[in-house]
């Protein structure tokens, strides 16, 4: 698959051939090393973490959005308060708006304040950790994948392999509390995701060694390349998980405002003297709160941040696919090391960003 053929919707984690579909064919094409591109201990902890990070992402922005709507009522009603103090209702509607506005004040800040993202961040940690894990350590252990594609006798390859992940659940998903607080403030990839010592290029004469290094291209290299691309894709949705169209929509959305703003501007100066008038001070000011509630939202999903760091590591991952195809073995053996490193930054700052990201008015 060339890393331009992008799939309408996206096959999310099938370069780690969580599917048995993908397993097949993993082993369709990769025949005589597919055995090491498939990591049933590895799967069963990131689909555990998969699992809890989605949950976690929907409960974050689904109470962000809530406390943002609660608020926003709340100042809407504070609004609309000094108008009500003529009329049939004039002795206690005023009150009664006033008791619903802090209410609901209240209770939209106590929910902003207790939306940590803590627990979906620290899932996203392992399950990209994992990922990570897995495939360096498919080129770290090289030399005893060939000899177990040699001897067909998967044991001690599997055994040692095994070995690995229970240090690095011990070392990484056992801390992945203080482990996140950690990469927040360093950039250093810890030993387990690093391809170093890379293993001797030579062994990779091994028609073999070919094969998995044509696995690791395709699984990972081009993998990350389309999952750039698909996150930097364009759909027509108004509420689109897209951090592009976003963007857009919010982008749009606070121009409208702009310009309803100025016509009633332009409308009251028409109507001075006109009790009218009133109301459309009223209307101005609800369309204020609604540009400052679209500005908290766009904090709260910071999608100019997304679609920054996306382009970025689009460019990056393109160019280590350059150097991996037109290099040989030595360059191929650089280009993933580099792209393990271009990988690790790419999530710290994600979760960098993502801890910062608050839907706070």
């Amino acid at each position: 698959m060339q890393s331009s053929d992008i799939p309408e919707n996206y096959p999310h984690n099938d370069d780690l051939l969580r599917s048995p579909a993908d397993q097949a064919l993993a082993r369709e094409l990769y025949g005589p090393v597919a055995f090491a591109l498939i990591f049933p201990g590895l799967l069963e902890h990131h689909v555990r973490a998969d699992a809890v990070a989605n949950a976690e992402k929907r409960r974050i922005r689904s109470r962000g959005l809530t406390a943002v709507s609660l608020v926003t009522a709340a100042i809407l009603m504070a609004s609309i308060a000094p108008y009500l103090h003529e009329g049939p209702l004039h002795y206690f509607a005023p009150q009664a708006i006033g008791l619903m506005s802090a209410l609901l004040g209240i209770a939209g800040s106590a929910t902003a304040l207790r939306n940590s993202p803590t627990k979906w961040l620290e899932h996203r940690l392992v399950t990209e950790s994992l990922r990570q894990f897995h495939f360096s350590l498919l080129v770290r252990l090289t030399p005893e994948i060939l000899a177990a594609a040699k001897s067909e006798d998967h044991g001690a390859f599997e055994r040692k392999r095994d070995m690995e992940l229970a240090d690095f659940c011990q070392n990484l998903i056992a801390r992945k509390s203080s482990v996140l607080a950690s990469l927040t403030r360093e950039r250093e990839v810890s030993k387990e995701l690093r391809i170093n010592p890379p293993p001797d290029a030579a062994i990779f004469k091994d028609p073999n060694g070919a094969l998995l290094l044509k696995a690791y291209r395709n699984l990972r290299i081009v993998r990350q390349c389309q999952y750039a691309d698909y996150k930097l894709s364009h759909d027509s949705s108004l509420v689109s998980h897209f951090p592009r169209r976003q963007l857009d929509v919010l982008g749009t959305l606070g121009v409208s405002c702009v310009v309803l703003l100025l016509s009633a501007h332009v409308l009251s100066a028409l109507l001075v003297g006109n009790d009218a008038d009133r109301w459309v001070h009223l209307a101005a000011v609800w369309i204020a709160i609604a540009a400052l509630t679209l500005r908290v939202i766009e904090e709260g999903l910071k999608p100019r941040a997304e679609v920054e760091r996306y382009r970025h590591y689009q460019s990056t991952t393109y160019r280590i696919l350059e150097r991996f195809d037109k290099g040989d073995v030595r360059a191929q053996l650089q280009a993933a090391e580099q792209l393990e490193q271009a990988s690790f930054d790419e999530m710290t700052i994600f979760l960098r960003a993502q801890q910062e990201a608050k839907f706070i008015m």
